[in-house]
């Protein structure tokens, strides 16, 4: 989470809880994760609009979130955040895209 404008650190830090509340809360979580997570970003979203006295024009937070079911990584963004996954021994492979849209999120094999 990347907090900017004056709201920004307020932003980033609601967010980064309640995207992890609406993600473990969801229903399909382990039958849909990429729904779950897009859901857990626009709820979030939602969320911060409804209930913050501050304009979320100038203030607001990038984000990156991960979630591993079985073999598989999901990962979604929203903004230009970026995360580093370990490969193993010495080796990493950079994750999550910038994004114009308001979520994006997909599965590493």
């Amino acid at each position: 989470f990347d907090g900017h404008g004056e709201q920004g650190k307020h932003v980033s830090e609601c967010a980064s809880i309640q995207i992890a509340k609406h993600l473990f809360g969801h229903k399909d979580l382990h039958t849909n994760p990429v729904s779950a997570l897009e859901s857990a970003f626009l709820d979030t979203q939602q969320k911060i609009e409804r209930t913050h006295n501050f304009d979320a024009f100038h203030s607001g937070t990038t984000a990156i979130a991960a979630y591993r079911h079985r073999n598989r990584l999901y990962v979604a963004n929203v903004g230009d955040s970026r995360a580093v996954m370990g490969c193993g021994m010495g080796s990493a492979r950079g994750i999550g895209i910038a994004s114009t849209s308001p979520t994006w999120a997909t599965r590493w094999p």
